[in-house]
Parts: structure tokens; C-alpha cells; sequence
């Protein structure tokens, strides 16, 4: 996994906005380059694929 996409997780997706729904984080994700856009979108598929990412993996990658 993406050293950019762990960083991308651990700042954005802690444990407040891992339940938050407001749809706040979109804008923000947008104010990034169009290419760090393009690897979050990848690392997202990548975690949705991956039948192993669970609780524990998010857990890791936030430091919850």
C-alpha cells in the first residue's frame, strides 16, 4: 500500500471522521492535485478489494 495513502488515512480518517458523514472531507480531497487525487481514488480501490481489510487494518492505519 502507498506510503501517500497510509499518510492520507491516518490524517483525514481518524476515528472522528471515520464516522462522520457529513460529506465534509470531499472539498478537501478536491484541494489536492489532480495526481494525489488519482492515488487516494486507487488506495481506496485497492482496500475495497482486499477482502483482509477489516476493523483491525483501519484501526492500524488511524492508530485508533
Amino acid at each position: 500500500m502507498d506510503a501517500h495513502f497510509r499518510n492520507f488515512f491516518r490524517a483525514y480518517l481518524d476515528l472522528e471522521r471515520g464516522y462522520e458523514n457529513t460529506g465534509e472531507l470531499r472539498p478537501t480531497l478536491w484541494g489536492f492535485s489532480d495526481s494525489y487525487v488519482k492515488l487516494i481514488r486507487e488506495g481506496f480501490e485497492q482496500i475495497m478489494a482486499d477482502d483482509s481489510f477489516g476493523p483491525d487494518e483501519y484501526e492500524g492505519m488511524t492508530d485508533i
